[in-house]
């Protein structure tokens, strides 16, 4: 910065000596000694302290000592004899010189002009000494003042009052040292409200070599730590030797360049930014700019934030840049422009997406795209990442797996390996392949649940009884997700292919074959949630709000790695018709829009249907895979009623299944609901489930489908002993027992009855006997 010259007047007069630690300023407190000491001597009598207050001994020995009238009214200039630069050391100054050195700093980043230097150091003199807070407070008539009256300000700087213009500039509110923070402008209340100025505390705080962070920008500014090389972050075609000789020069020619560094949340946008701040030597400060929208007043925190950006030497880099489109946001992106014109060299902004080119016009831009890793460099970060955990691994632990069935950026993978490296850590255990799949789950943020109902798949393949050729699809379905990485990315097929690289399936078949089934099981294998989509949240009588719902839908699904079921799909995709009338016409647009989606999904979406013949052709041409699950034979029926049993029910012994299953041609679905049945009618009655309920149960599920039963179907129903089965009421078993009772004196009578016949019959024989014996 600037010093007075050898050939000036003596640097400090004899008996004015500085305390050690403002050595290092002694240039610029003599300066302010020159200026308040021409301010007494032009005052006008009437705003001059009287002598006895503030021309005492104390006060002479801060203003420099006796000295002639005529020395006092020379101009500044002839005082100082000109001004030579002085640069400043590379290495950090010893305790005692922190003041002069870092003041010294302030002034060549601040590039200030000497009117400006002037005002900024008559606001630090009563702010660093105590002898000047004294002398200010008299000559602003306030014994307990912070902060100093605009017009004392100003009759200091030019008493004569020649400099009105420059002046003018000098106090102005947009003014250089107003925006960057080296000065602070108050409304003091009372009768007479008037302008007040002060240094910062903040500032003050640094200059005697206090770094505690602003208490008004917590959680709006964070500084942010470099933690990977940058030849990791960066995205392939870059050279990190190239873009860092770029940012150089902007640095070097003080260029106002934004860096805009866009992709999905995850991928290293901030560690870029910080490899990249590092590499160029500075500190990397964050600014939340969602936090800044949301905060009172923005514009004192954007000044606040530029004094900290001064003051650390760094780089910024402005977060959640995606709000600068959001049209609500319009006061917030109309005074970024002003703010980032202050600061020199590059700018780092970090969003989902590239802003518009009306957002922040005008600018430098060098736009920087991060998409998401390939397998080989997820498997190398999986490695890292599980290599730096620290707990054993288990057996089942393979990072090339991980890579390829979690689609993950490089910063919710090493949070994942954290994460489940402390739950290891806590059971005392090996970091198994289990608890890193959790931890890769809890990384998914999405809202598919808005949207769908997750369905909890608890079934397996031993579950699912189906023929050998509808299993065998299904399986293709696993295989086909377990190898598309290898197939279309390590092999090259996805870059032939523009969309269609997901995998769709259509279930079709009649109800209750097992459709909704095999999707869980598929999901299980997979170790994928399973959303069941809603139909009823998404259609909606509003144009266009349909769309929104699926686009929706579908968002949610990749961000979760969920399998998509739409059931009862011939609702929404449905065959286009004949365009007659307008509602036609919107419903069309909203299937040739599914149409679109479908096909440029990249999970695994099943649809399920009744009728697949009501399904638009275009999306059976788009469907990877077409399953028709068949009404099951007789064998398969079998099989069913054995699988469905409960494992821990009470079951009776010698249940006839293949005979039920020959009686009643069923579905799984309805198989399932006649064991449901029987089981609670079982319950109901306290004993076992027996043939008897289950063939009950079977009758019942076949009137409620409005099949006609034959008369000995019915007339079995009544001999197969159900009465028997159900619980009576305590009058019912009263009643029973009298006509038990009953039965049982009819019983004794007709014995009775049977005694006297053979008795009768008795006697008659023996009359017979003695008559032929007389004859």
């Amino acid at each position: 910065m600037t010093e007075p010259s050898a050939a000036g007047p003596p640097l400090l007069p004899p008996g004015a000596e500085l305390p050690p630690a403002l050595r290092g300023c002694a240039p610029w407190f003599r300066r302010v000694r020159l200026l308040l000491s021409r301010y007494l001597v032009q005052a006008a009598p009437w705003e001059r302290p009287s002598p006895p207050r503030i021309l005492d001994r104390r006060v002479v020995e801060l203003l420099g000592g006796q000295r002639s009238h005529e020395e006092r009214l020379l101009p500044l200039a002839e005082l100082e004899r000109g001004l030579a630069s002085s640069p400043l050391p590379d290495l950090e100054p010893s305790p005692a010189d922190v003041l002069g050195w870092r003041w010294r700093q302030l002034l060549d980043r601040g590039r200030l002009e000497p009117d400006e230097v002037d005002l900024l150091t008559l606001l630090a003199a009563p702010a660093l000494v105590p002898d000047f807070l004294r002398l200010y407070r008299e000559l602003a008539g306030s014994p307990a003042a912070l902060a100093w009256p605009e017009s004392l300000l100003r009759q200091i700087v030019d008493p004569d009052g020649n400099r009105g213009e420059r002046v003018a500039r000098l106090f102005d509110p947009r003014g250089r040292l107003a925006q960057l923070g080296y000065a602070e402008l108050l409304s003091l209340p009372g009768n007479l409200p008037e302008l007040c100025w002060r240094l910062p505390p903040r500032l003050a705080q640094h200059l005697v070599g206090h770094d505690l962070p602003d208490s008004a920008l917590a959680g709006v500014l964070e500084l942010v730590s470099a933690h990977h090389e940058l030849d990791e972050l960066l995205p392939p075609g870059l050279d990190a030797a190239a873009l860092v000789a770029v940012l150089e020069q902007a640095v070097a020619s003080a260029r106002s360049l934004l860096v805009v560094i866009h992709g999905a949340a995850g991928l290293g946008r901030r560690s870029l930014a910080a490899a990249l701040a590092d590499r160029l030597g500075r500190p990397l400060l964050a600014l939340d700019l969602g936090r800044l929208a949301a905060a009172a007043a923005p514009a004192d925190l954007l000044r606040r934030v530029g004094l900290e950006q001064q003051l650390a030497d760094g780089l910024l880099l402005l977060t959640r840049g995606e709000l600068l489109d959001d049209p609500a946001q319009a006061n917030l992106v109309a005074q970024l422009p002003s703010f980032m014109d202050r600061l020199p060299g590059p700018t780092f902004l970090v969003a989902d997406a590239r802003p518009g080119p009306t957002v922040l016009p005008g600018r430098e831009l060098l736009p920087l795209a991060l998409k998401l890793p390939t397998p080989e460099r997820r498997e190398a970060i999986w490695r890292r990442a599980l290599e730096e955990a620290g707990p054993a691994l288990a057996d089942d632990v393979d990072a090339r797996d991980l890579a390829r069935k979690y689609h993950l950026p490089p910063g919710r993978i090493v949070a994942a390996v954290q994460e489940a490296s402390l739950q290891s850590r806590v059971r005392g255990l090996p970091l198994a392949r289990a608890q890193l799949q959790r931890a890769c789950t809890s990384q998914l943020t999405h809202r598919l649940a808005l949207l769908a109902d997750r369905v909890e798949a608890s079934l397996d393949w031993s579950d699912l009884v189906v023929p050998p050729e509808i299993r065998e699809l299904l399986w293709q379905v696993v295989r086909r997700h377990t190898l598309h990485a290898r197939v279309f990315e390590e092999w090259g097929l996805g870059t032939k292919l523009v969309t269609g690289t997901g995998i769709s399936a259509l279930f079709s078949g009649p109800p209750g074959t097992g459709k909704t089934m095999a999707a869980g099981v598929v999901a299980r294998e997979l170790d994928m949630p399973l959303y069941r989509v809603d139909l009823s949240r998404l259609v909606s009588k509003w144009i266009g709000e349909t769309e929104k719902n699926l686009a929706g839908v579908f968002d949610e699904g990749r961000a979760a790695h969920a399998i998509l079921l739409f059931d009862e799909a011939d609702s929404l995709f449905g065959k286009r018709g004949e365009v007659r009338t307008s509602t036609d016409r919107y419903s069309n647009l909203e299937i040739n829009y599914l149409l679109q989606r479908m096909e440029s999904y990249e999970g695994i979406s099943i649809l399920t249907t009744n009728l697949p013949r009501a399904v638009d052709e275009a999306f059976l041409r788009r469907i990877t895979f077409h399953v028709e699950f068949p009404l099951p034979d007789e064998q398969t029926r079998a099989a069913l009623w054995r699988s469905l049993m409960p494992p821990r029910a009470q079951v009776a012994p010698g249940i006839r299944y293949t005979l039920l299953a020959r009686e009643f041609e069923l579905s799984g679905g309805h198989i399932r609901n006649c064991v449901v049945r029987a089981a609670f009618l079982a319950a109901q009655a306290d004993r076992p489930i027996t043939e008897r309920l289950l063939r009950r149960a079977c009758l019942d599920e076949s009137r409620s489908l409005g099949r006609l039963l034959r008369d000995e179907e019915e007339a079995g129903a009544g001999d197969d002993g159900w009465e028997d089965d159900r619980p009576a009421d305590d009058d019912d078993v009263d009643d029973d027992v009298a006509d038990a009772d009953d039965d049982e004196d009819d019983d004794e009578d007709a014995d009775d009855d049977e005694d006297d016949d053979e008795d009768d019959l008795d006697v008659e024989v023996a009359d017979d006997d003695a008559d032929d014996a007389a004859r």
